[in-house]
């Protein structure tokens, strides 16, 4: 009896058997034959004999057949026991890995997935490692994800270099200290909770905390928040977000500011194949212990797709801003412009992208002590680099540098930074 294979197995016929066909037994090959037609419960009683000569390739051969009938059940065993002969062999990991994907089990799954992708040989066998990492990460409700690395910086707490500031009372001399360089550590994790609803829609839950930690423990910076969002599909081609979120920010030793923000985004697929999005946020930010600096943002902001093939993608990005304190030091109106962009160089693993991005902000009062009304341009290009295919357990090593240069009409906001990011993110 022949059965069609289902669609989520059929990459496994790249999976390679270990005897050579010059050497393999008559059962051997009719156990072949059998599966690649699609003859599962042949290749099974032909695999049978196959067991005394060839003990790998009969284990990896009941294995697949039975995750081909849907019997994931019957197909742990088998490549569990071909580990046991042979503990990197690729075939047996995604051979397992599958069966406990189809029963469920998503995070042992993954944990086999993972180790399978290190033993990959080549482009077809990290793809298809890849392509069902992928597909656990989509399906799992709880997902844990982290970014740590390292962060050396031209000027590690972000002040000016300027030597004068204009003041009402006339020119002084900045006494802060200059930029000094350092190497930070940086660590962020998520806890995300995925709750799928009727009519297609989701609620997604989410716990987020980073950290960005110096020697000089006044420059330190903490976050911790969460976010709750519904995830809202409209058409094939169209979606909708509606998130809402808070995040304490931690300077140095004590906490800064609240930030609770209610946003909304509007995203569909043109015909080109290009992307377009549309986004509002509304922020109500405060400062800690100083009722008097409650101030209160809206943004809006426009992606296009100009680009995109399957090597290439260019997007630009217009955003405006509206900020309202009592407060002014808080009154202003901000836009900006941003262009990103990714490219794969073709028959490589390698991932480069880049963005550049210009904001400008205008104060509507003076503020404090400063003579001037502040009024800021700002220009930040970063770049980033990873090959997937360097990975160990499943997680690739990242750099991306960035560049930030503002000059402001109150020289103290004016600030120049170079950074570094070394860290590891997922391969997949």
């Amino acid at each position: 009896m022949k059965l069609k294979a289902n669609s989520t197995l059929k990459a496994l016929a790249i999976l390679p058997f270990l005897a050579s066909p010059l050497l393999a037994s008559n059962d051997l090959k009719q156990a072949q034959d059998a599966l690649s037609t699609g003859d599962y419960k042949a290749a099974i009683q032909y695999a049978v004999p196959v067991w005394k000569t060839y003990p790998l390739d009969a284990a990896l051969l009941t294995s697949r057949a039975p995750l081909e009938l849907g019997r994931a059940d019957l197909a742990e065993d088998t490549p569990r026991l071909a580990l046991k002969m042979d503990t990197d062999n690729f075939a047996s990991r995604i051979l397992l890995g599958n069966a406990l994907f189809r029963q469920d089990k998503k995070t042992e799954a993954s944990i086999v997935l993972r180790r399978a992708l290190d033993l990959a040989k080549n482009e077809r066998e990290k793809r298809l490692a890849r392509g069902l990492l992928r597909q656990i990460s989509q399906l799992q409700r709880f997902k844990l994800n982290g970014t740590f690395g390292f962060v050396p910086s031209s000027n590690v707490g972000k002040v000016t270099s300027e030597e004068k500031v204009d003041l009402i009372f006339g020119e002084a001399t900045i006494t802060s200290e200059d930029p000094t360089t350092g190497v930070g550590v940086f660590g962020g994790l998520n806890a995300t909770y995925e709750q799928p609803l009727p009519g297609k829609l989701s609620y997604i839950f989410t716990l987020n905390t980073y950290d960005r930690l110096f020697e000089d423990k006044q420059f330190n910076v903490k976050t911790r928040g969460y976010s709750t969002r519904f995830f809202i599909p409209i058409s094939r081609t169209a979606s909708s977000r509606l998130t809402y979120s808070f995040s304490q920010f931690t300077y140095g030793r004590e906490p800064y500011s609240d930030t609770r923000s209610l946003s909304y985004s509007f995203s569909k697929r043109l015909r080109s194949g290009r992307n377009i999005t549309l986004g509002a946020v509304h922020a109500r930010r405060d400062i800690v212990d100083q009722p008097s600096l409650l101030s209160y943002e809206n943004t809006y902001r426009v992606n296009v797709g100009l680009w995109n093939n399957k090597n290439t993608t260019i997007s630009a990005e217009l955003r405006g801003s509206r900020q309202i304190s009592e407060d002014p030091a808080y009154m202003n109106v901000g836009k900006g412009l941003s262009i990103l962009s990714t490219y794969n160089p073709p028959a490589t693993a390698w991932v480069l992208d880049a963005a550049l991005s210009f904001n400008e902000k205008q104060w509507r009062k003076r503020s404090g002590i400063f003579d001037n009304v502040r009024h800021d341009l700002e220009w930040i290009a970063s770049a980033g680099i990873r090959n997937s295919n360097v990975s160990y357990f499943g997680f690739t090593p990242t750099l991306r540098y960035t560049y930030q240069n503002r000059k402001s009409t109150v020289s103290l906001n004016t600030i120049q930074s170079h950074d570094l990011f070394f860290g590891i993110s997922n391969a997949f």
